[in-house]
This record gives structure tokens, sequence and C-alpha cells, in this order.
């Protein structure tokens, strides 16, 4: 592993001054955690950068931004972005050692990702009032062209609203409404990310709240945006239960497109029509998830488990495996709080501890389980499709009550399933 010291020392033997930059600046005077640090290294050439940095191994990320990626560390010169057209990839792209670092933090979204600090005095350098957005809790948009330059820092403010539990600042809301139309030059790959750190954060509320004041929600869940405008109550128990479900994203997709949500009687169960799959697929196609991502949203809604018995987890955990049972378990449990407004039938605590006895128990809960097997049941006399449909019913009996798992007793209940 870098160590930071080390890396500083050798940038400052070839003059370079080097500062914490962004998010990392931001999250540091919140207190939180973070994974990515972007470091921005001032009066020092691009060639002297590569020798200071050139014992460390860095990977270079391309000529057009100048970054240079060493394990978690992002370490960059300073750069200037000036628009040519809409969208992140039309700007022009200046870099040398004579752009200021108060340029530099010029060209970035918003005023608390805009600051500074002296990684050797710590020194905090704010020349856009960021200490004071993070004191009050303020998303303010660094000047008046920052979202029309690149739209998806409007999907960003939300994002940040959401998982930061700040308010976006008054203009910077309106000239998200107002470059709306823009929405379509933001490739599908950006969009998804940014919403799934929505979804994934604690205070969907809020981040839903400015989807629907710039009419996002239209454009992205049109599906929601009818449940708001027809039953706000179930709409707000819905954000609130999906907020406090989690931080699984397929969990969180699941429940965010449950058909339930489409019906007009929000307390009935979890029913899915194949043109509701389809149109779910589709969407989730449009966002660029992946194929496992779709399978298993489509899963869970498709195929939802309807009771917390043991005989029901057995045969889940055996058909889908731990993560996925594990998965469906709280689909069912959220679902349940979703359409039930008295007491539950199940506590989410009574499911996994359901769920533990089952995995501890060794109990037989696959076809591979069983003391008899296709060459078995050939020998009394099944062939074709008889063969698998004897197999699962034996495999039921087995899950209800394990003790018949024996070779002679399931001979006798073939035996008597396919007399009758």
């Amino acid at each position: 592993m870098i160590m930071i010291n080390d890396l500083v020392s050798q940038i400052c033997q070839f003059g370079g001054k080097p500062y914490y930059v962004g998010g990392y600046v931001r999250d540091l005077l919140m207190g939180l955690p973070t994974k990515d640090i972007d470091i921005v290294i001032t009066n020092i050439t691009q060639s002297d950068l590569e020798k200071a940095l050139f014992p460390f191994k860095p990977k270079y990320c391309g000529a057009v931004f100048g970054v240079y990626k060493i394990e978690n560390y992002d370490i960059a010169l300073p750069r200037l972005e000036v628009s040519r057209g809409i969208g992140h990839t039309d700007f022009h792209i200046s870099i040398h050692k004579d752009i200021s670092l108060n340029d530099d933090l010029g060209r970035r979204d918003f005023s608390i990702n805009a600051m500074a600090m002296d990684i050797l005095t710590e020194e905090i350098i704010d020349p856009y009032q960021g200490q004071k957005d993070l004191k009050n809790k303020i998303i303010r948009q660094l000047n008046t062209k920052s979202i029309e330059e690149d739209y998806l820092r409007g999907l960003r403010a939300i994002q940040f609203s959401s998982r930061l539990n700040f308010i976006i600042e008054e203009k910077t809301v309106e000239n998200i409404l107002k470059y709306r139309y823009l929405l379509p030059s933001i490739s599908a790959e950006r969009v998804q990310l940014e919403l799934n750190k929505l979804l994934l954060s604690n205070n969907l509320s809020l981040g839903f709240s400015y989807l629907e004041k710039t009419h996002l929600m239209e454009d992205l869940y049109p599906h929601l945006h009818s449940l708001y405008t027809s039953n706000q109550s179930y709409y707000r128990k819905l954000l609130d239960t999906i907020s406090h479900s989690e931080k699984d994203i397929e969990l969180r997709l699941s429940l965010l497109f449950n058909p339930l949500h489409m019906t007009t009687n929000h307390h009935q169960h979890n029913i899915c029509s194949t043109e509701s799959l389809h149109i779910i697929e589709n969407k989730l196609k449009d966002f660029k998830y992946s194929n496992k991502i779709i399978s298993s949203v489509l899963t869970l809604i498709s195929d939802p488990i309807l009771d917390g018995t043991n005989f029901v987890i057995k045969k889940t955990l055996g058909h889908y495996g731990l993560t996925m049972t594990k998965r469906m378990l709280l689909f069912y449990y959220y679902t349940s709080v979703l359409s039930c407004y008295n007491e539950l039938n199940y506590t989410l605590s009574s499911l996994y501890s359901e769920l533990e006895r089952v995995i501890n128990s060794n109990e037989p809960n696959t076809l591979s389980d069983l003391a008899v097997n296709g060459s078995d049941l050939i020998c009394l006399g099944l062939s074709g499709k008889d063969i698998g449909i004897t197999l699962n019913y034996l495999l039921d009996c087995v899950l209800e009550s394990p003790e018949l798992n024996t070779k002679e007793t399931l001979f006798k209940l073939a035996k008597t399933h396919t007399r009758n």
C-alpha cells in the first residue's frame, strides 16, 4: 500500500505543491468515510510530475484529463474546462502548470465540492464558500452555467441531497428544471450511476421530492409520478420503506418497480402479469443495467416468496441458493410492510432465524439431496417428463417431512404418485 507521506515527499522534491480536492475534502470536513482521494498538484510541469510519480507505477488515465491513478489516489495537474456544446464530453480541456488552484476549483459542480486542503499544512482553501454551504446543508451550483454545461450535475445535486440530507438552493433547482430537455444528452450509464446513489441513500423522500419539482420523475420513473399524483400516502410509505431497507440495489429496484404500485388496491399481494414484467425489463434495459441485475429483479417480482414457513424457505434455498433466498425474504418482508397496515405475520428477525435454522439443520432441499434419482425411477418404469414431475413431487414431500428421505419410502411414494 502506498503511504501518502512518501508520495507527497516525492512530489515536493520536484517542486510540486499537493492539495486534496473535491469530494474528499467535503467528506473529511463532514466526518464521513471516503474511498477515492483526488489530489491536484500545482507548480509542476507534466513531465516532472511523471518523473515524481514513476516509482509508484501510476496508471495514466488518458491525455484529455491528465489523471494518474495510484491505488485509490487520483492525481492530476490543475486544468480548465471550457464548454463547446452540450454534454460532459463537449469541453475544451487545458492542462498546464500556470493554471491556478482556484481556477481548477472553479470548474467544479457545486460549492461543497470546490474546496481544497493543503496536504502539508492542512489549510483549507475555500474560494466559493463551500464551508458555509456545508454548515447550512445547502447544495449550490458554482455558477449559472454549471447545470447547462453538463446536465448530469442536476442528477448529482439530487442524489447528493438525498445522501447528505441537504437542501438544493433554489436557483440550482430552477436550472435543473429549466434545462430538463438536456436529459437525453446524458448516456444511460451515467444516469444509472447517479440514480443508484439516490436509490441507495437513506432519505429517498427528499431526493424524489426534487425529481417531482423538476419534472424529472415523469422522464425517469413515470409509474411513480402516477402514484404520486394518485395516492400520496402510499407513495410516501413506499419511499420510506425503501429508505429503511437493506442497501442492495437489486432489492431496492425490485421494491421500486413492484407492480403492486400500479394497482388501484395497494393492500393486495404482489401479482405480476407478463405485460408488467416486459415493461419493467425494458425500463431496466433503458437504464443499461446488467443482465444479472435485470434477471434478479425480474425473479424477485415474478416469483416472490408468499410466506416465511420452513417449507417455503427450504424450497427457495434449494432452488435459488443462499444469496438470492436472503434477498427474496427481504423482498417478501418489505412488500408485506407495504401491503399490510396491521400486524405482520413475520418479523425480519424471525425470517432470518428460520433461514439460519434451515441452513444449520442440513436437511435436504435439492433434488440431488434425495435418496433416489432419475435412474432409480426408470427402474420403476417411469420415463420422459414423468421422471422430473415425480422427482419434484418427492422433493416437496421431503421438504415437508425430512424423515421420508429414504429409498424405500420414496419408492412407495413414487409408486402411489404414478398410480394417481
